[in-house]
């Protein structure tokens, strides 16, 4: 994912558990992450098929590499104030990051509908 690049990033933003999830991720996936990052480029807005096509040209990530994402995925660090902030001060807008999720789940084979972050708005307005 973009928002999880080579950019130094601050002792404030280190502390934040989902910026620390990103670089746990980038960590225990290596390249994996920057090829994701480029199949999504091009992919904002894309349809499903699109997406999946995409990602069936992408070496398939390890087991362990798809655990730490759907961790990350759980805690809602995919829409977390603290990475989207990481990602955009790496030219990376939230509409690339949500793709990068889209590439992601494929890949990691989780089903499209596990979003803690649509949960979290959506509960977010029944109140």
């Amino acid at each position: 994912m973009a928002l999880i690049g080579q950019a130094p990033f601050t002792l404030a933003a280190s502390a934040d558990t989902c910026v620390s999830a990103t670089m746990n991720m980038v960590g225990v996936c290596g390249s994996f992450v920057s090829k994701v990052q480029n199949a999504a480029k091009t992919l904002v807005g894309a349809p499903d098929a699109d997406i999946a096509a995409a990602a069936a040209q992408i070496p398939p990530p390890t087991t362990q590499c798809c655990g730490v994402y759907r961790d990350f995925l759980s805690a809602g660090c995919n829409c977390d104030k603290g990475v989207l902030a990481l990602a955009a001060a790496q030219s990376t807008p939230e509409q690339a990051v949500a793709t990068q999720t889209r590439v992601w789940k494929v890949e990691c084979n989780i089903a499209p509908s596990f979003d803690h972050c649509t949960v979290a708005a959506s509960a977010s307005t029944l109140g």
